[in-house]
This record gives structure tokens, C-alpha cells and sequence, in this order.
């Protein structure tokens, strides 16, 4: 089974430099296009328990769902980088 930090380490996190993504056209991309979002959801698809927490998190409120990704992130370690490019999508 492939662990999280093994793919940040693959480099599955890191985009590739767009001559446009100054004009935010980053921002209307598919995120299924993404190689980590691909792995991921390799990784989780048809797993009840993910199914589940899912289904609890779209039930919570903005603030909780916030926390929750950010402890998400902790609990994974994220690396700083990663946290700078969400940023900037967000």
C-alpha cells in the first residue's frame, strides 16, 4: 500500500509552471486532473470508512469543516510548500 508521505516524496504534489497561472487560470482547473488527487482517490475509492467521513464532514459547519482539514494537513505533515500552494489556490 502506498503511503501518503511516499507520494509527496514522488513529487505528485508539484505543478508544473504554467505561463498563465499569474491570471488565475490555475484556479479553474480540474482538480481531477491532478496526479495526487488521482492517487488518492486510488488509494481510498470504495472504502466505507472514507465513504462515512465524507458524508459527516459536508454535515458540519464552515468553521468545523476548516478545522478539520487543517487538522488533516497536521496529522498528514504536510510540508510547508504544499501549504503555500493551497494557499495560493484558495
Amino acid at each position: 500500500m502506498i503511503k501518503l508521505k511516499q507520494i509527496v516524496e514522488a513529487g505528485v504534489f508539484d505543478a508544473p509552471d504554467v505561463g498563465g497561472a499569474a491570471t488565475g487560470e490555475e484556479a479553474t482547473e480540474d482538480p481531477k486532473s491532478n496526479m495526487a488527487v488521482k492517487k488518492f482517490d486510488m488509494l481510498l475509492k470504495g472504502k466505507p470508512g472514507w465513504e462515512k467521513v465524507k458524508e459527516l464532514v459536508l454535515k458540519m459547519s464552515d468553521i468545523k469543516q476548516a478545522d478539520f482539514i487543517s487538522y488533516l494537513m497536521t496529522d498528514a505533515g504536510v510540508g510547508e510548500t504544499a501549504k503555500k500552494k493551497l494557499k495560493l489556490k484558495l
